[in-house]
């Protein structure tokens, strides 16, 4: 299947396709000239191999002129949205290169509607990596400060709004929603190729460890179910039988 976005122009490899979305960068609301193109693709394996026991599925990465494809079978990515994954959260919901299929719509349904405590826990978990990541000289040199900064302030926002079972990838519209001192500031920092001083990355550093305390605090007084007590299993369970089972008959 050749597909295009903007500028660039590529081939996807698998057929019986879910989804074909934009990720990264483009997504979240922080693209730059230098941006890579971020694509995800899940797809259904052949019926077949997929009721096989002896195929293993396996997740697939192509980077090619600044497209970065990753390749999701289907049952991998349910695996992970069962287990509270939040990156593959937001690759269902994020913008697609064509419609919308029915089939992506009633997932989004079902996953919209038994969200658990598990993509809270991602949240603040992707959060605590990011905090270390910003007192390391490599990582700072390799990602830079805004880029870290923002996809800490992202994550801790996602989970707050998980927190209220509403999903939400976009940073920007994310810091329409929960105000803070310095997200906006960092983005517009990012945007226009300014470097922060160190008492902006001391203050950005304070904030977002705050908002690591107050998302734990949500995340314990939040009314969405535990991972091990969740419906989404069985739900999603039904979802691939019917999707995909009933080719057999």
């Amino acid at each position: 299947m050749e597909l295009s976005y903007g500028k660039h122009k590529f081939s996807v490899k698998e057929t019986d396709i879910l989804c074909v979305s934009i990720s990264g960068s483009t997504s979240f609301g922080w693209e730059t000239a230098s941006s890579d193109l971020d694509i995800v693709v899940i797809y259904s394996p052949e019926l077949g191999r997929m009721i096989s026991p002896f195929y293993k599925h396996s997740n697939k990465q192509n980077i090619d002129n600044c497209i970065d494809i990753r390749y999701y079978p289907i049952d991998n990515a349910l695996k992970l949205l069962v287990n509270g994954n939040g990156n593959m959260l937001d690759n269902i919901f994020q913008p697609t290169l064509f419609k919308d299929t029915n089939d992506l719509l009633s997932l989004r349904y079902v996953v919209s509607n038994n969200l658990h405590k598990g993509f809270i826990d991602h949240c603040i978990g992707y959060s605590y990596s990011v905090a270390k990541d910003l007192t390391n000289e490599t990582r700072i040199a390799k990602y830079g400060y805004h880029k870290l900064f923002l996809e800490r302030y992202r994550e801790l926002l996602k989970g707050k709004l998980l927190c209220e079972g509403k999903i939400e990838y976009n940073l920007p519209k994310l810091l329409n929603t929960y105000s803070t001192k310095y997200g906006n500031f960092i983005l517009y920092k990012l945007l226009n190729g300014e470097p922060l001083t160190k008492t902006q990355i001391t203050k950005a550093i304070e904030e977002t460890n705050r908002l690591h305390v107050e998302l734990q605090q949500l995340r314990d007084s939040s009314n969405l179910s535990d991972k091990d007590k969740s419906n989404l299993m069985p739900e999603l369970d039904r979802w691939i039988k019917e999707k995909y089972f009933s080719r057999l008959y």
